[in-house]
């Protein structure tokens, strides 16, 4: 009877991972092709499709690569609770009283992902009122949290890179292309508060890998020629999309984590290929910011993360201070740090996670600076 529990239970939940969310709140219904729909049901179909096919192979066993799918669908279920649980009603839409009320109802540390939907949700009201993203989060909100505008800049980001995408799509001459993205930083800036504009750009990179796929080669090319720090925030961004690329979603695909084979053979050039790999390890350890013995395999997996310049160390250290920065330090951060790694894996996490961390809050202060953060979006060179 029990297999027969888990059989039906996991179906159950199979066939709804592929139904479409309810209404949006500024009264749209997302439909089957809406993106973020696709997100959902790609997230859910993946990790409850496995557990089906699990179930009639191998019985109900759970390892590391099933305990990250649901802290991907968990993050992304945080994401969408903007509009699916806070309830936020149609019109203006207030960042302060909107990251109160996520924090109320779902804790601080929850929240961050919550408001970086808020961020998206902004945007997207915009959008649908036919106005220009121009000085969305310029104005002065002494409400809002410190950290929360660096979350609020990232959803803002992907919001606008989906609406950029549109236009992108029918641009192939290459000077055409390159004053396109020109206009896009342009753009990025308009809206964003000063200092952030990185943060807004570097989504650019995820949701591009994401849905258009075929304009990741081209516009990283273009983007090279424009220069620093573009080109490295958009492989930055890459290497966070392919974390979530449906094609890496089971759980088979998690140890050896095949996703990060991609981001080193993927981009053309050094560069491309250092920001790719810290910004997969940056989205592996915020998603697992939970359940650190995910983390401990994903550096365990990967040799050269022993060493402090490798830029899949630094990806997940950045990621532990962006986390820092937008919680003020939180338990679940310490909880991760001081996390007790398996005796072969003590060394490692000590020289990759808690030393490096330790001595970048040191280094960094009390005092939150945009441009500090938007450091945290891009790895740096070997030394």
């Amino acid at each position: 009877m029990s297999s027969i529990r888990q059989v039906a239970r996991a179906a159950f939940r199979f066939a709804a991972a592929v139904e479409p969310s309810r209404a949006h709140a500024s009264g749209r219904a997302r439909s089957l092709l809406d993106p973020r729909h696709l997100a959902r049901a790609g997230l859910l179909t993946a990790r409850f499709g496995s557990e089906l096919l699990d179930t009639f192979l191998k019985g109900p066993s759970v390892g590391i690569g099933y305990t990250e799918l649901d802290n991907k669908v968990r993050a992304f279920h945080l994401f969408e609770s903007v509009v699916a649980h806070l309830e936020l009603k149609q019109g203006t839409l207030l960042p302060a009283e909107a990251i109160r009320s996520a924090q109320d109802r779902l804790g601080q540390e929850q929240a961050v992902w919550a408001t970086e939907g808020i961020g998206w949700e902004l945007l997207e009201r915009r959008r649908q009122a036919g106005a220009t993203a121009d000085g969305l989060l310029r104005s002065s909100d002494d409400g809002v949290p410190g950290g929360s505008w660096t979350v609020l800049h990232t959803g803002m980001g992907m919001a606008l890179a989906e609406t950029e995408l549109e236009r992108l799509a029918s641009v192939s001459e290459p000077r055409r292309l390159r004053q396109a993205l020109a206009d896009y930083i342009q753009g990025c800036e308009r809206a964003s508060r000063p200092g952030y504009a990185e943060l807004a750009f570097e989504s650019f990179g995820l949701v591009t890998r994401l849905l258009q796929p075929g304009l990741v080669t081209m516009v990283g090319e273009r983007l090279a020629a424009i220069g620093a720090p573009w080109h490295e925030l958009f492989w930055h961004g890459v290497g966070r999309g392919l974390y979530f690329l449906p094609a890496n979603l089971p759980p088979r695909r998690s140890a050896p984590w095949a996703g990060l084979a991609m981001c080193l053979a993927e981009p053309d050039g050094d560069t491309g290929r250092r920001n790719a790999a810290a910004g997969f390890a940056w989205a592996v350890t915020l998603v697992n910011l939970r359940c650190p013995t995910v983390v401990e395999a994903f550096l365990a997996h990967h040799g050269g993360a022993g060493e402090p310049e490798d830029p899949v160390a630094q990806g997940v250290v950045s990621a532990l201070q962006l986390w820092q920065e937008t919680t003020g330090g939180s338990k679940e951060l310490r909880r991760f740090v001081n996390h007790v790694a398996a005796p072969r894996h003590r060394d490692l996490w000590q020289r990759v996670v808690r030393e490096p961390l330790d001595q970048a809050i040191e280094r960094a202060g009390e005092a939150s600076d945009p441009r500090r953060v938007a450091e945290l979006f891009r790895a740096t060179h070997d030394s």
